[in-house]
């Protein structure tokens, strides 16, 4: 299949590289990739300034040197945003044929639960998915002072890849236009028997930490603050959501769609008077 591959973290992630390298043994491959990292950008995209793409000669360079594959792939490098890379990638190098799926990761870190409305990775696979094209965002959690295995984890999602594919030839989702976010657990064994793969919702964290403020940083724009981290996961984890699964060590799929409608809201009954007329004249 023709992959378009993006990520957030910028074109020379190590997670960018061992997916392309891994994906490109079966698949053909195409990288466009920011320049710079852009994690936390969402659906943000560039109106306000020229963006440039660029294709890098030395394509092999992005493959993972760990890997035995030396099958080389052409890497556009964008100046912009995950969401531009995508927007622009459909229509320059894909403006006569849309690819068969687009990939976004692997993420230096998860995005679960709220994550998913910041996340750069998540939001270039929305852009996908909007321009109709079935599109995955996949990351991996991270853990302190711990080295990550991304050749490990981009074989490892090939093999879920390749279910999800199976899948859709199936009928198992009601489109083949699908947008689903992959959350890959930390390895502690790598010698262990199996990995589960769980269907899940998206969970909710606790509110996010509080700003910490730079001391001795005051200048005439006013005080100046570090961004505080995402919140905890709560204390009890529900069941079959992204946090519970990756509490597990299972790998977590989650569907998401750009629907952001209160449903529950929008079926108040009747005599709630949530429809109603306001009369001009009576208010001026």
């Amino acid at each position: 299949m023709r992959i378009l591959l993006v990520n957030d973290d910028g074109y020379n992630a190590q997670g960018l590289r061992s997916l392309a390298s891994t994906l490109s043994i079966e698949h053909e491959v195409t990288v466009v990739a920011p320049e710079s990292n852009c994690s936390g950008y969402s659906n943000s995209i560039t109106i306000n300034q020229p963006v440039s793409i660029r294709k890098v000669k030395e394509a092999q360079f992005f493959a993972d040197q760990s890997s035995s594959n030396d099958k080389a792939f052409p890497v556009y490098i964008v100046s912009g945003t995950p969401t531009d890379c995508i927007y622009l990638a459909l229509h320059t190098i894909f403006k006569d044929s849309s690819p068969d799926f687009i990939i976004s990761g692997i993420n230096q870190g998860e995005n679960l639960a709220e994550d998913t409305l910041y996340s750069g990775t998540v939001g270039a696979a929305m852009e996908g998915f909007l321009f109709g094209v079935p599109s995955i965002a996949i990351s991996q959690q991270l853990e302190t002072s711990r080295v990550c295995r991304y050749d490990v984890s981009a074989k490892v999602f090939r093999e879920v890849f390749n279910k999800i594919v199976f899948e859709i030839s199936r009928g198992v989702y009601p489109s083949k236009n699908i947008l689903l976010n992959i959350n890959i657990p930390y390895f502690h064994n790598l010698s262990g028997p199996s990995i589960d793969v769980k269907l899940t919702s998206l969970g909710r964290r606790q509110k996010s930490k509080p700003p910490r403020e730079i001391k001795n940083q005051e200048s005439k724009e006013g005080r100046k603050y570090i961004i505080g981290a995402h919140g905890d996961p709560p204390a009890v984890l529900t069941p079959g959501t992204d946090l519970h699964a990756i509490s597990l060590g299972q790998i977590s799929i989650t569907p998401l769609h750009i629907d952001l409608t209160h449903s529950s809201i929008m079926h108040l009954k009747p005599q709630s008077k949530t429809n109603y007329t306001i009369h001009v004249p009576d208010i001026l």
